[in-house]
């Protein structure tokens, strides 16, 4: 199928195969071969993101992620700018808790990146009071019986506990 020619080529320019299009990288097999450092910084990072995952707060855990470690740098990613700001207010106590896990990190850079996937909360089921519960059945029974609040308020009461 080629390209309509009001965009300026002849109809019959056809795409080249992506085999056909010359390369100027190296083959990606060369990356995996022994000897290559890319491997090894990969489970390098992995092993130093779980190391920050410990070191923060609960509430940043998954609101931040590393991106790399150049040199004594460590570079996290956040989601918007809220998260930036409470990252950089941890910096140092990071640094801290780091240097006990045995890494070497001087510094920290916090960089906004808004399209930066941020894994959603696990949702957290309570259970409800036996307490709870049996206010619950005895405000059901004070309610009509066709009432749809009578409804609601009976299955909050049978939630398990």
């Amino acid at each position: 199928m080629g390209i309509a020619p009001e965009h300026g080529a002849p109809d019959n320019a056809a795409c080249k195969p992506c085999s056909a299009v010359p390369v100027s990288g190296k083959p990606l097999r060369s990356f995996l071969q022994t000897g290559n450092e890319l491997i090894p910084q990969a489970e390098r990072l992995l092993a130093l993101r779980r190391a920050v995952e410990r070191s923060l707060p609960a509430n940043l855990r998954t609101a931040a992620q590393v991106a790399n470690l150049k040199g004594d740098t460590l570079i996290l990613h956040a989601g918007g700018n809220a998260v930036a700001a409470k990252l950089k207010h941890c910096t140092a106590s990071l640094v801290e808790a780091l240097a006990r896990e045995g890494y070497h990190v001087a510094s920290i850079k916090v960089e906004v990146q808004p399209d930066c996937p941020v894994p959603a909360r696990p949702r957290t089921v309570r259970p409800l009071p036996a307490g709870a519960a049996e206010g619950l059945r005895r405000l059901e029974q004070e309610l009509p019986a066709d009432s749809e609040l009578r409804r609601v308020i009976a299955a909050l009461a049978a939630k398990p506990r």
